[in-house]
């Protein structure tokens, strides 16, 4: 079956090479590097001899969730690490993360996009790269990749995954190709209940079960300081992030509800592909609207009657701490949502909309606390209605709760990570 799931592949390469070069017609960063998906130029490390840890994140929420703990690995052992990706946006952030890094730890991070997964590709990243581990996030099973490592007895785990109810469904209509694939790794679960749909798949599995990573995201940012004539000491900030397309329109006629009852409220829009600028800013126009741009050298701003659209790369965290009530988007639409945790960790009252499968656990454990709402149905007048109750909670108790209830969630779960690698890896400790 492995070998019908790689010709599906080949056939498709094409039509993922033509993807790439029709999203870089809005970001060129789509058609750079592109030779490092069909593993030619990939990075390597002077002495031939290193084998570092693989750890692989799709995008840029993946990252900033295992940046901490791939810091944690740099400071307190002695491994080298090879990271991959799959989106311009994650490689960005990552080049910036090491770019930041003191000398002596950058030396010991390469990076590059993730091959595609055909076999051939993936053994010649082996090769090139010679691995003594890999670990995957999330739901990220590449077949020929574990397949290949485990082949060359290279131990794969999978951390912080997770299984919703409804990739689980998909998953057991192909059972006989993912049991066998599960059987080969190691599962970190982020919770007992993905633990147990993953044992639905595979009741051999090696699993264990270790709190979200996400709970302990590293507090490096700084707050983002918007045109004053934008966002004043006596102007309340609501910021709608990771929004996708179709969810500006809900957010913009909910925020011209709002403004009738809070003349001192500003939107921010973060899309969570920045190339959706100019979309987003027609939909600011249809609507009265005026746009400023992150990115714009001149930011002219006349207060509520102007939008600010954050179309620069890896600033979201900076702007949450900025933020009174936060929106998280993916979630008006049937994407999924994205990880409300960092804007509570930054001190912003959160909502979010009923699609919210990618991250259920987190949204059921959350949507019941004071601070945070969730939609039942995806309308305007039940987004205004939340944000207004949100805008109200932030009046009368400001961000304390919130920050209390962020610190105790985080508190211990990134040793909790490092020690179970360090357990399964036997990191090599630093001198």
């Amino acid at each position: 079956m492995l070998r019908i799931y790689s010709f599906l592949l080949l056939l498709l390469t094409p039509f993922a090479l033509l993807r790439l070069f029709v999203k870089s017609r809005s970001n060129p960063a789509y058609r750079r590097n592109i030779s490092e998906r069909f593993a030619f130029n990939l990075p390597s490390f002077p002495n031939a001899k290193i084998s570092p840890i693989w750890i692989h994140a799709v995008s840029v929420g993946e990252f900033l969730a295992l940046r901490p703990l791939i810091l944690r690995i740099l400071q307190d052992s002695n491994e080298h690490i090879y990271l991959t990706c799959t989106t311009p946006t994650g490689r960005a952030q990552i080049a910036a993360f090491i770019a930041e890094l003191p000398s002596d730890l950058a030396v010991r991070v390469i990076f590059s996009y993730l091959p595609y997964d055909l076999k051939i590709l993936q053994k010649r990243t082996l090769q090139k790269i010679t691995p003594r581990a890999i670990l995957l996030m999330e739901t990220e099973i590449w077949a020929n990749l574990i397949t290949s490592a485990t082949a060359e007895k290279i131990p794969v785990i999978l951390i912080n995954a997770r299984l919703s109810e409804r990739s689980l469904r998909g998953y057991l209509r192909f059972q006989w190709f993912f049991t066998p694939l599960l059987n080969k790794i190691q599962i970190a679960a982020q919770s007992a209940s993905d633990a147990e749909r993953f044992r639905k798949l595979s009741i051999d599995a090696q699993i264990t079960v270790i709190p979200n990573i996400k709970f302990a995201a590293q507090k490096t940012a700084v707050k983002m300081q918007f045109p004053a004539n934008f966002l004043s000491t006596q102007n309340r900030l609501f910021l709608a992030a990771s929004t996708h397309s179709g969810e500006d329109e809900i957010i913009l006629r909910a925020y011209l509800d709002l403004i009738k009852k809070y003349p001192d409220l500003r939107l921010c829009i973060a899309p969570r592909h920045p190339e959706r600028r100019e979309e987003i800013v027609q939909i600011c126009a249809k609507h009265g609207f005026v746009s400023i741009l992150r990115s714009a050298e001149n930011q002219q701003s006349d207060g509520k009657n102007t939008v600010f659209i954050l179309d620069s790369i890896g600033e979201l965290t900076s702007a949450y701490l900025a933020a009174d009530v936060a929106f998280i988007g993916g979630s008006l639409i049937a994407r999924g949502g994205h990880n409300p945790l960092e804007a509570l960790q930054a001190g912003a009252a959160v909502c979010f909309g009923s699609f919210m499968f990618n991250f259920a656990q987190i949204a059921d454990e959350l949507k019941n606390l004071a601070f945070v709402r969730k939609l039942d149905e995806n309308t305007v007048k039940n987004l205004s209605t939340s944000i207004e109750n949100l805008l109200e909670y932030r009046k009368n108790h400001g961000n304390t709760e919130i920050l209390r209830f962020s610190e105790e969630k985080s508190s211990g779960i990134l040793q909790a990570h490092f020690t179970y690698l360090d357990r399964v890896l036997q990191f090599q400790k630093s001198p």
